[in-house]
Order: structure tokens, then C-alpha cells, then sequence
């Protein structure tokens, strides 16, 4: 039926006349009862050292809350609904035993006690139903239904009187009975209805030189939409907390009750409304509600003004206070409210699943957590990660949040070994800072080793560095042992394992064995081979790779080519061809590379003729195979120039091009299965045979376009001829007629008007009209070509003589020898 606060404890009185006491958090620490009809008020003083009650029985009831003596009772105190206790009423060296009591007939009493007597002096008198009554320092305040007195009782004198402007003889619905919210002993919050108000009090002196207190509201602001207002108690230094109940339209269920945060200077809503969460709401009235908070306390008064709610939750906020304990009480449920704290919020991360929002919050607010740590946070972040198979991010993660916890690390390595993951972590395993137990790092290798080679390999390369040769993180020789056990008891040992005991090798500075590793793979390294060309140079292995050309090419063409091309002369051309001789398209490649890099040292007039020869054959023979061994190919669709393959640039370019050379290569161009038409006509032109070319572009390739190209390419006195030649061939075929007609117009009108006055009758021409336009356009766009070019000079022409004149008018200084 009602609630008192202090900051050991909560007072708690029942309808049945009982008080129970309890800790904050719901621990019972004693119970009596006092009364026999239900309480209706209750009170303590600064200390809650006692606790007074009054009751329906009519009877008032002073106890010490620590002890169990007997409570005092007050008798004939008919009509008692309202009990304050003196503020210093435990002080043991004040003699005199002070309390007020609000009585149904409107008057205030105040009772004393000494050890001789008991006195009772009435303050105030038809007062009418007194809603709320408050001691504090040497003020009273009581509250009525229609104003709020203060009194000063050390001094025997009123101090004010706070009216609500209202004349009617009851409340109205939305008007909720005064409540007093002190916020210190000259500051008091007064929220009634739908107004809430901030009155000073402030010490004076007045002309005849005697003290006096002087009010002044200084604060007043209204709540929109008729809202109720139960109590507004202070929150922080910039802002209050009401507790309100909004208006809900007729013949709509009520409004919960809600918390709203308000700016204390203009009552605009600084954040959400929370609905407090009762479940009695829609029967209880509104005015039955009890609203506390720990500011009301004495010793807590001005907390507020020393903490933000901005700023508390940041490391720089921390320590500079903390926001009040809230109590909402009706008669039926008790809820206890606290402002969100950052454990709060980790908290409602973890509820939401989101670990890694819980995490970065306490990672960055550690000093404001008390009820989570941080490496249980990480701990159900990454295992959350590893239970959704996130393993390469729970790898990483641990990386990041572990630091340098090495029990952390030796933990996470045995979970991920559990998921059979270990492969995932092994990049992030640290080496220093911390540097782990050596048997944790030959177990991470031998778990590899079995389950994840191309794992072990990797852990090999960051464990063998030479920063770890004098003090090795593992057991080197049991390691080197294991896997070249594993390497010779397999039949077709994986490559990774392999690549794992050449890194070995190299860490022994067996380089050579390292070398023979890597070679027996006999396959590319995906993106490793690197390492291989490094070491070959770095240690000079040039002797070794002399009878090993096939394997190295196969680790890396790319690098393999840097490697042949640059150290020629340790690793000679002659002996590459011996070993390449069995594998065409190695030895083609071989040869185009050193064509394409060694320009000079292989185009050798006497030297590599055979070469040359060999190369133009492969060239022949392999030309389905261009694209995979040599990386070229046509564009879909066939090309424009005639010349463009590698073969026609190796005959133009070796200077074994002779006439016996390239007829040579014409030969084996027409020997494929699929002759090589474009080559040999190249040969063909190169060896004065236009006309043949010509008949072979027509003929074979059957290409119109091309043979104009190459009849417009020619410019000796064989140009006319050709053209005759390629016109008398088209007036026999109407497909290279149209084809005619269709390019010929860019190159030659002139000869073009031959070709249309000789078309013999008859002959069908698909879309001719079209053609004949296209012609006729051509041509105008030639004589306009012409015109403009004509113009140009002609302009040019004149402004160079304007200049010549200018210049030959000016005079010229002569000196006199």
C-alpha cells in the first residue's frame, strides 16, 4: 500500500498492516507488523536508523530498523494518514524526539517526546485532504488539493504558498494530487496535474536584520496533450524523469504508465518514452502510484549535478557519478528501474546473438563493466563463430582479441584441432609476444602433417625463418625425420609434404637436395615457384638445373624464361634444345622465347641457323597449339592483317631469311594437314610471287577484303596487274563482285569505275542499289577529302608568304667592319 526508500534498504507496507524490509535487490531483512488495518504511510529519517508507520487502525508506530526492540505506539491519533519523521530523529544527542502526522480533518500536527513528556503543537489546521508531506532541513511542505505550503518550523513561520489556478471543488480526471520532489534542502521539484515547476529557497535578510526564507519558482513548464504527471524527480545536471500517464482518447483502453526523459529547463522530451511494464495498469488509478528515486534520499541530494547521462557511459565519464535507482509502486506490483549501464548493453548484444557488438563494446569500454569480463565475451564470440564454420574469421579474430594470453592460445589450438580446422588458425599462431611451448608447435605440425599438408607447408615457411635458427620453435630433426618418412612410404607423396622437407633442406643448407624437392614435383607451385627461381639464383644452382629443363619449366614458365634468357651463358641454349627435343611444344616455346628476348644473341648469322630452320617447322607443325604454347591467338573472327602471326614476324625478322629459307618454309606451310595461307602468302610477296599470292588469297582463303588489302598493299609497277587480275576474277564470280563493290570504294574509285562499266549484263548482284550508293558516297567523300586538303595548303601557303613578306620588308641593322 506504500513504499519507503533508503539507501540500505526498502520499506514495503501491506494492506494487512505488516512491513517487510528489504535490500535493493529482493533480499528480506526483517518483517513486523505493527498495525492491524492496512498501512497508509510510511517514513524514515536521513540515516534509516527508524521507521515510522501510520494506519487505518488509527494508531502511529516508531521502530529501529536494526533492532529488535519493540515498536513505540502512538495512540489516539485517530485519522493519521500522513507520517514524516524529523530528518535528525536518530541522533542520539538530540534529546527531544520530533514527528509530523497529517490528519483526515485537515490539520498538521507536530509531535514531540522527551524523556519527561510528549507535546503536540498544531502547525496547521483545515487544511483539507493533505496529499503529500515532506521534512526537509528545517522546511515542511504539505500539499493540498488546490496549493503547496512551506513552512519554516525552526523559525515558526510560512515561507509560501504555490497555487494551481484551480477553482473547482474536485480534481479533474487528468489532474494527479501534488507530489515534492527535493533535490536539495533549498530545491524542491513540484509536478501536479499536467505542470510540473522548480521552487527555490534562498536565505535572506530583511530590513529589520532578522533571516528569512525567500521563494522563487524559477523553473515552470506544461505537458502536451493533457498528459499526467505523477512525480518529475531530478535525473541529471541537464534533465528530470517523470512519470506520466498519456491521455487515451475516449472509448480507447488506458495508456501504461510511461518514464519520460525531459529537459529540466524547457520540458521538451530529450529521449524515448519507456512504458513502464505493469500489468495492472488499466485498473489501478493513476494516483495510486508511488513514484521514488534514490535522490530523494538526504545524503544523496545534488548527486544529479555531478554526472551526464552523455557522458557516463565513456571512459572519460566513468568516474564522475552515476545515475539514480527509480521505484514505481501501486498496490498491487513494485517495479525497479536503472538507467542502462554499459553491461546493460553488452548484455542485450549477447540476447541478440550479435558477440561481436558485445565484444567491441567491452573492448573499448572495459573500465565501465562490472558484471562481464572480456575473455568470456571472446570466448562465446569465437566459439560462436566456429559453431556457424566462420572458421577463417575465427582464426583471424583470435589474432585480434587473444593478444598475449599463451593459456588463450594453447586452448583455441586444441578446440580448432577439435573441428579439425588447425589449417585456419596456423598463420595467426604467434612465434613471440607470447612465444608458445615448443611441444605446442610440434603438435600443431604433426596434426598437419595428417590431416592438412598444404597447412603443415605453410607452417613450415613461418617457423623455419632464420630469426628461429639458434632457438628452434619445434623439434627440428624429429620434424625432418617424420616427414621424410612420410615422403618415402607413399608411392606419389603429396607435393605439399614435399615442398615441407625442401623447406628443411634450405633451413640445413642443403640446397641443392632443397632444389631436387622442388623438381620432383614436376608441377606448377600455385604462386610458390617464386621461391624456387630465388634459390636457384641466390645459391647460384645453375648445374644442377642444367639437366633439369623440363621440371623447372613446368614449376613456372614465366620465371623459367627470366631464368633461361638471363643466364644464358650459364645454362647454354644448346643444351635447353637436347633436353627440349622431345617435347615439341616446349622446344617451340623455348625458341619463340629466345626470339622474342634474345634478339641479338640468337638471330647469330652462322650459329642458330639450324634453330631457325627447326623453329619455322614447329611453327608449322604446331599451329593448332599456338595459343597454349606461345600465347597467341586470332581474334574471333578472323584478322585484318595479313602478317600478323608470330611465324611471319620470326621470317621477317632472322636474317636466315633468304629465298631458299622461305621457300623452305612455304613448303612445310603447305604440307599441314591445314596449310598455313597467310604465311605462305607472306612467302609468296617476299619472294616477288604477287601474283600467286593473290590467286592464293582468291583461291584458298577465298577472302575478297583480304586480297584488296593486299593488291592496295603492293606499290611497284605489279599493282596495275594485280588489279587487273583481281577485277577479271571478280566479273567471273558475282560473291567477289559484291565483295568487291562492297570495299573497293574506300581504296580506288577510279579503278572501280572499270569494274562497273565491265559487270556483264545479266549478272545478279545482291542489294546493288545499296552498293551503288555506298560507292557514290565514297567517292564524294574522297572529293571532299581532296577540297579540304587543297584548301588547307592553299591557306597554309598564303599565310607563309604574308610571313616571308613581312619579314623581308623589315630592315636590317649592318655594322661597318
Amino acid at each position: 500500500s506504500c513504499v519507503c526508500v533508503q539507501d540500505r534498504w526498502i520499506a514495503l507496507g501491506m494492506a494487512s498492516g505488516e512491513i517487510v524490509v528489504t535490500k535493493h535487490h529482493g533480499l528480506e531483512i526483517c518483517r513486523w507488523r505493527p498495525h492491524r488495518d492496512a498501512i497508509l504511510s510510511l517514513s524514515t529519517d536521513c540515516v534509516g536508523g527508524f521507521l515510522a508507520s501510520c494506519s487505518l487502525d488509527g494508531e502511529v508506530s516508531i521502530k529501529r530498523v536494526s533492532s529488535d526492540e519493540p515498536a513505540e505506539s502512538y495512540a489516539h491519533l485517530d485519522g493519521a494518514h500522513r507520517i514524516q519523521l524529523d530528518p535528525n530523529y536518530t541522533d542520539r544527542y538530540k534529546l527531544e524526539k520530533r514527528f509530523l502526522t497529517a490528519h483526515k480533518d485537515g490539520s498538521l500536527n507536530l509531535q514531540s517526546k522527551t524523556w519527561s513528556k510528549a507535546n503536540v503543537e498544531v502547525v496547521a489546521s483545515g487544511e483539507g485532504t493533505i496529499f503529500a508531506l515532506d521534512w526537509v532541513g528545517c522546511v515542511v511542505a504539505w500539499a493540498a488539493m488546490h496549493w503547496v505550503k512551506f513552512y519554516d518550523i525552526q523559525r515558526k513561520r510560512p515561507i509560501a504558498i504555490v497555487d494551481t489556478h484551480l477553482q473547482e471543488p474536485v480534481l479533474p480526471l487528468n489532474i494527479t494530487p501534488a507530489a515534492l520532489a527535493w533535490e536539495s534542502e533549498s530545491s524542491v521539484w513540484i509536478a501536479w496535474g499536467s505542470e510540473v515547476r522548480l521552487l527555490q529557497i534562498k536565505a535572506e535578510t530583511g530590513d529589520d536584520g532578522k533571516p528569512y526564507l525567500s521563494p522563487e519558482i524559477t523553473v515552470q513548464w506544461g505537458m502536451e496533450d493533457a498528459t499526467s504527471v505523477r512525480r518529475a524527480v531530478p535525473f541529471d545536471k541537464d534533465s528530470v524523469v517523470t512519470l506520466c500517464l498519456p491521455v487515451a482518447p475516449e472509448g480507447t483502453p488506458s495508456h501504461m504508465p510511461q518514464l519520460q526523459l525531459r529537459d529540466r529547463q524547457t520540458g521538451e522530451i530529450v529521449a524515448s518514452p519507456i512504458a513502464v511494464p505493469i500489468d495492472s495498469y488499466q485498473t489501478c488509478p493513476f494516483e495510486h502510484y508511488t513514484f521514488l528515486s534514490m535522490f530523494d534520499l538526504p545524503r544523496n541530494m545534488e548527486r544529479h549535478v555531478h554526472w551526464n547521462r552523455r557522458t557516463w557511459l565513456t571512459q572519460e565519464g566513468a568516474f564522475s557519478g552515476s545515475p539514480p535507482t527509480l521505484w514505481i509502486c501501486n498496490p498491487h506490483e513494485l517495479v525497479v528501474t536503472r538507467a542502462r549501464d554499459m553491461d546493460d548493453y553488452v548484455a542485450s548484444a549477447i540476447h541478440r546473438n550479435a558477440h561481436l557488438e558485445a565484444v567491441e563494446l567491452a573492448m573499448h569500454n572495459r573500465a565501465l563493466l562490472r558484471r562481464h569480463r572480456l575473455p568470456e565475451l571472446v570466448h562465446k564470440y569465437i566459439e560462436d563463430l566456429l559453431h556457424h564454420a566462420h572458421y577463417d574469421r575465427a582464426a583471424a579474430e583470435c589474432q585480434r582479441l587473444i593478444d598475449q594470453d599463451e593459456s588463450q592460445w594453447e586452448f583455441w589450438i586444441l578446440r580448432f584441432m577439435q573441428y579439425r580446422r588447425l589449417g585456419t588458425l596456423v598463420r595467426f599462431i604467434p612465434t613471440s609476444s607470447p612465444r608458445l611451448r615448443t611441444d605446442i608447435y610440434q603438435l600443431v605440425l604433426l596434426e598437419l602433417l595428417a590431416t592438412d599438408p598444404e597447412a603443415l607447408l605453410v607452417a613450415i615457411q613461418l617457423w623455419t625463418r632464420p630469426e628461429f635458427r639458434d632457438q628452434s620453435l619445434y623439434h627440428f630433426d624429429d620434424m625432418h625425420e617424420k616427414i621424410s618418412l612420410a615422403v618415402t612410404s607413399q608411392p606419389t607423396p603429396n607435393h605439399f609434404v614435399v615442398a615441407a622437407q625442401a623447406e628443411l633442406h634450405i633451413a640445413q643448407g642443403n640446397f641443392e637436395d632443397a632444389l631436387n624437392c622442388f623438381l620432383a614435383l614436376n608441377q606448377s607451385m600455385s604462386g610458390n615457384s617464386s621461391h624456387v627461381f630465388e634459390l636457384i639464383e641466390q645459391h647460384k644452382l645453375f648445374a644442377p638445373v642444367r639437366t633439369k629443363i623440363i621440371p623447372l619449366i613446368r614449376l613456372s614458365k614465366a620465371e623459367a624464361a627470366t631464368l633461361l634468357v638471363r643466364h644464358e651463358d650459364r645454362i647454354p641454349i644448346r643444351a635447353v634444345v637436347r633436353q627440349l627435343e622431345a617435347e615439341p611444344g616446349l622446344l617451340l616455346w623455348y625458341l619463340h622465347t629466345l626470339y622474342v628476348n634474345q634478339v641479338e644473341a640468337y638471330n647469330d648469322h652462322v650459329a642458330f641457323r639450324d634453330l631457325h630452320v627447326q623453329q619455322v617447322k614447329l611453327y608449322a607443325r604446331l599451329r593448332p597449339r599456338w595459343k597454349s604454347i606461345i600465347d597467341w591467338g586470332e581474334v574471333d573472327g578472323g584478322t585484318d592483317d595479313i602478317s600478323d602471326s608470330p611465324m611471319i614476324g620470326f621470317l621477317r625478322w632472322s636474317t636466315h631469311g633468304t629465298r631458299d629459307f622461305l621457300l623452305m618454309a612455304f613448303e612445310e606451310c603447305k604440307r599441314q594437314e591445314a596449310p598455313l595461307y597467310n604465311e605462305m602468302v607472306f612467302i609468296l610477296a617476299n619472294t616477288h610471287q604477287s601474283k600467286r599470292a593473290l590467286e592464293l588469297l582468291l583461291d584458298e582463303v577465298r577472302d575478297i577484303r583480304r586480297a584488296l588489302q593486299y593488291v592496295e598493299s603492293e606499290k611497284d609497277f605489279t599493282s596495275d596487274e594485280l588489279w587487273d587480275t583481281l577485277v577479271e576474277r571478280s566479273l567471273r564470280n558475282a560473291s567477289f563482285l559484291t565483295g568487291l563493290l562492297e570495299h573497293a570504294g574506300v581504296h580506288s574509285v577510279r579503278r572501280l569505275s572499270r569494274l562497273i562499266r565491265e559487270i556483264p549484263a545479266g549478272m545478279e548482284i545482291d542489294d546493288l542499289r545499296t552498293k551503288m550508293i555506298d560507292v557514290m558516297r565514297d567517292y564524294e567523300f574522297q572529293l571532299n577529302l581532296q577540297q579540304c586538303s587543297k584548301n588547307i595548303v592553299e591557306t597554309e601557303c598564303q599565310q607563309l608568304r604574308a610571313q616571308l613578306y613581312q619579314i623581308q620588308r623589315k630592315g636590317r641593322r649592318v655594322k661597318r667592319n
